[in-house]
């Protein structure tokens, strides 16, 4: 489905059993089909559809196991609610260093010019976008489930289920939130990284290299790109417009490095 496609009563219909539902997205859907999510709620099959664009500055970059581990961390750090850890070794420069396989100027500074923040004031600043952001109740908002932007309607889908049973291997769980949310698919892929790292024999390392290649292949690359993108489009903070920019940067290159090969 593109930007402007006109959406039909039928259309909804055969989407959404409840009326309800085709009657909200009957009225929101065009109105905000500039988000990738919501041109996802409307379409059968989007993610087929529109796959990443791999930005031309990644071709031809090579990531280590280290790089990749702080990066993935970083953004799992990033896509949660803010601390003021976190803040201060955003905006003292610290990260540039992992970031050095990025082409992301922009992004970087971005993070840099959000200048101060390093108050509980400021903070809150951040958390109340944060929360804006992912779990307003009105539109325009970005949902950051896997679930959502593959396409299944609701959380707890088939993806939810394979991501927590890929969790499960290595004796890991999610409690309080689904375990599709970006936050933990990117924390998830940090941990493989630095077990990948620690291994002693080079079998161990095989193996969560393997599996860290499939869960970035079925799952994470699926819309990692898309969801930064979203959120680029909605931020007002310097903060998550650079996050969102060196978000989809990496995603980007990931997906040039494990699904085009």
């Amino acid at each position: 489905m593109g930007k402007n496609t006109k959406i039909s009563t039928a259309d909804l219909e055969e989407i959404f059993v409840d009326r309800r539902d085709v009657k909200f997205w009957k009225k929101e859907g065009l109105k905000h089909s500039y988000l990738f999510w919501v041109r996802a709620m409307l379409s059968r099959d989007p993610v087929s559809v529109e796959r990443p664009r791999i930005s031309t500055a990644s071709i031809g970059v090579d990531v280590s196991v280290k790089e990749r581990k702080d990066i993935y961390e970083l953004l799992a750090k990033c896509f949660d609610v803010p601390t003021l850890e976190l803040i201060k070794n955003l905006t003292d420069g610290s990260f540039s260093d992992m970031l050095r396989c990025l082409n992301v100027p922009e992004g970087k500074k971005l993070i840099l010019d959000t200048g101060d923040l390093d108050n509980e004031e400021a903070l809150d600043v951040l958390k109340k976008e944060y929360t804006g952001l992912f779990f307003d109740t009105y539109l325009p908002f970005i949902p950051p489930y896997e679930s959502i932007y593959r396409g299944e309607k609701h959380v707890m889908s088939k993806y939810t289920r394979d991501v927590d049973s890929f969790y499960r291997k290595i004796g890991l769980g999610v409690e309080s939130d689904m375990p599709d949310h970006i936050s933990h698919e990117c924390e998830f892929v940090s941990i493989l990284c630095e077990k990948e790292l620690n291994a002693l024999k080079e079998t161990e390392k095989e193996g969560y290299r393997v599996m860290r290649n499939e869960f970035l292949r079925n799952h994470l690359l699926g819309w990692g790109s898309m969801f930064c993108s979203d959120l680029c489009v909605l931020a007002k903070s310097d903060f998550y417009k650079g996050i969102s920019l060196i978000g989809k940067e990496f995603f980007d290159l990931e997906y040039n490095l494990v699904c085009s090969r």
